[in-house]
């Protein structure tokens, strides 16, 4: 008895159909994870200039009487103009300037009589009496490190002032900078 059924697939039918798949899915598989690696990135991205717009509303809501020059400093002090007089405890310092331009520390402690500002952690550069700038700022709870710069501009009361956020994007460090003019009546 002879048995003629062509209705299957043999095996030679199937190893060719699964590479044909093989060879189609790859590449889809390869653009899924590019995808999901610039979506990650595009996340880290938002955030950070969300967090940079956060600080430039904050900085932008602040009197002018916030931006100064050092009258001296320490280890873990600033002496500030004596046109503050407000309790600045929990507030930042932002060292916009000269020596020290960079860093953002939290005020601890504030003798008004004084116009001393004690922070929290130290300097790691020393504030220079007449050389350095300073911006106080409200706290803000960011997730990303952050420096502020304020430069004159040609006109006296005038201030640009740069707010760059940067963070770690794997091996890579990214910023994201956002800039705005202040006037200082």
């Amino acid at each position: 008895m002879y048995l003629d059924n062509r209705n299957g697939i043999t095996l030679i039918e199937v190893v060719i159909a699964v590479s044909l798949l093989g060879i189609i899915i790859v590449p889809f598989l390869n653009f899924f994870l590019t995808g999901s690696a610039l979506t990650s990135l595009a996340r880290n991205d938002v955030a950070a200039v969300n967090s940079a717009q956060e600080i430039m509303e904050e900085i932008k809501s602040l009197p002018a009487s916030y931006l100064g020059t050092a009258q001296g400093g320490s280890d873990d002090t600033i002496v500030l103009e004596p046109k503050i007089t407000d309790d600045l405890e929990g507030f930042l310092v932002a060292l916009t300037g000269g020596s020290g331009a960079g860093q953002v520390r939290e005020i601890t402690h504030y003798d008004t009589s004084n116009r001393q500002a004690t922070v929290s952690p130290a300097w790691d550069q020393t504030p220079i009496e007449n050389q350095t700038t300073y911006l106080i700022l409200r706290k803000i709870d960011s997730k990303f490190p952050f420096e502020i710069a304020v430069e004159d501009t040609e006109f006296e009361d005038l201030k640009k002032i740069t707010v760059t956020v940067s963070y770690q994007d794997g091996e890579n460090r990214r910023e994201v900078s956002l800039t705005t003019d202040k006037f200082k009546r």
